[in-house]
């Protein structure tokens, strides 16, 4: 594990360790260590006050310098670095009321929320430490809560998708208490804000095996309090955006329209989790199209009318959505087939140097005001409509 740590990080806790005081490497790099996995981010836990690290450091940021955690520049390199300490009971679902630095590093790892991540490795020592058996629940596929998993939940409500994002992520099972916890006091979700709550969704969503994520969110009872339409409005089975939305890349937008898919007004619902209002209509927009591209005629006129609203560059991400649900099952053989006959007509509209629309026309209502110089009224637009047709 040694050879695996970067330069950066163990310049880091050399320095710290030449100050007086202990450093580790704890949570999920560790987990990622253990599994031979190169971890994105690195933290390290001291002995050190946060104004110690500070001092130590020529170039910190007070990122989270309430509760013990100051990130350390060094080079291209950010380097979280958090005082060993207890919490005080949490009273907001998020925050412990009061932190206490100071402790041992078995103390520090004790506060965590699962085993696979209250694990600390000294890398001057060699020295792995785990006081609550978490590599023995990575070797065997386990996610389990430290301690009374009820509590662990309380404390934080989030740490209930943080669960169901570990076992996708890492192939995992929940330990059977951990997982009755969980659907027991899933509602406690519904307290926190939406911004806590999306990046967590984000990352499940784009999880190669999002399918059977999702299913636990919905068994957990978790995904109605996100998008509760999907159990109100949903014009096809849970079976079956689970399955549509795992057979599409993962790409947030296409993730997202494959879950939402039958669904209306899903821009102002994702609006409401705090998505951007730009990618909430992308999203929308899609779904729209796959809903309509079925129910318009097929001449020529209303398919080129049909791909001027979606957007030439849009029709790729059609296709991709069309053909999941139509091998997740949310048509009918014939439907699906004559979806794709569509499809494949409007590919090949749009490879045409050929104006979508009147719009589109190299000429605009002022040339035939000109041109025929008469005054504007809508006479104008059927002769548009004309020229184009």
């Amino acid at each position: 594990m040694y050879r695996q740590v970067p330069a950066p990080v163990l310049k880091i806790i050399d320095r710290l360790e030449k100050n007086g005081h202990r450093a580790y490497l704890v949570g999920g790099c560790v987990r990622d260590l253990l599994r031979g996995v190169v971890p994105q981010d690195w933290d390290v836990a001291t002995t050190a006050l946060p104004s110690l690290v500070q001092e130590i450091f020529p170039r910190t940021l007070p990122t989270g310098i309430a509760y013990g955690t100051v990130t350390v520049i060094c080079g291209d390199d950010e380097v979280e670095v958090t005082t060993l300490r207890r919490d005080g009971i949490y009273r907001n679902g998020r925050h412990p009321s009061r932190v206490f630095f100071g402790g041992d590093i078995g103390q520090d790892l004790r506060r965590r929320d699962f085993t696979i991540n209250a694990m600390a490795y000294d890398p001057r020592q060699d020295e792995l430490i785990d006081p609550t058996g978490g590599l023995e629940d990575l070797q065997a596929g386990i996610l389990r809560a430290v301690g009374d998993p009820r509590v662990r939940f309380r404390e934080d409500a989030l740490r209930m998708l943080r669960a169901i994002r570990f076992v996708g992520q890492l192939g995992l099972e929940i330990e059977p208490e951990t997982w009755q916890a969980l659907c027991s006091l899933h509602t406690g979700l519904g307290r926190l804000a939406s911004e806590r709550i999306r990046p967590e969704l984000d990352k499940i969503l784009l999880q190669g095996s999002v399918a059977s994520s999702l299913a636990k969110l919905d068994e957990s009872g978790l995904l109605g309090l996100i998008f509760p339409p999907l159990y109100s409005q949903n014009s096809y089975p849970l079976t079956v955006v689970f399955r549509a939305a795992g057979l599409l890349p993962p790409v947030l937008h296409l993730r997202l329209a494959g879950l939402l898919v039958g669904l209306t007004d899903v821009a102002s619902l994702l609006k409401g989790l705090h998505y951007g209002k730009d990618f909430s209509r992308q999203v929308g927009h899609l779904i729209k199209h796959l809903d309509t591209i079925s129910k318009n005629p097929a001449d020529p006129a209303s398919l080129r009318y049909f791909l001027s609203s979606l957007g030439r560059e849009k029709l790729t991400d059609l296709g991709l959505l069309v053909n999941s649900l139509k091998e997740a099952g949310g048509w009918s053989r014939g439907e699906g087939t004559e979806i794709q006959k569509r499809l494949q007509k409007l590919g090949r509209l749009a490879k045409e140097d050929f104006p979508l629309s009147p719009a589109q026309l190299a000429v605009d209502g002022s040339d035939i005001i000109d041109y025929l110089e008469l005054k504007p009224g809508p006479w104008v637009g059927v002769i548009l409509e004309q020229l184009w047709l």
